[in-house]
């Protein structure tokens, strides 16, 4: 595995975009690879094509995509649960309870 290539992508790799679209890599250089069926180089180091435009992000497997939106998905419920105004809509006591896990006590506190 080469330094400029730390996801050892190699010819006929599958890799997914965020959708878990899978596209095949059909060519693989010092600093961009290509994919099938994707107009513009990937990075090797950022899994991203070089476009001007928006890029499109490339995972070299499944999970990762899943856990992004996972990830997304419960930011946004908890952003949403808390943005509320002035009226907090948990006692005290949960939100010590939630802040404990958020913001855990160092040894030195």
């Amino acid at each position: 595995m080469k330094i400029n290539n730390p996801h050892n992508i190699k010819v006929g790799l599958s890799v997914f975009d965020y959708n878990l679209k899978e596209y095949k890599v059909v060519s693989v250089g010092n600093k961009y690879f290509t994919c099938e069926s994707v107009r513009n180089k990937v990075d090797l180091l950022t899994l991203r094509t070089v476009t001007q435009y928006q890029p499109l992000k490339l995972y070299i497997d499944k999970e990762s995509p899943i856990k992004e939106k996972r990830v997304a998905e419960l930011y946004q419920k908890i952003k949403s649960h808390f943005n509320t105004g002035y009226t907090p809509k948990n006692s005290l006591e949960e939100l010590e309870a939630i802040a404990l896990v958020l913001f855990p006590k160092r040894k030195t506190d």
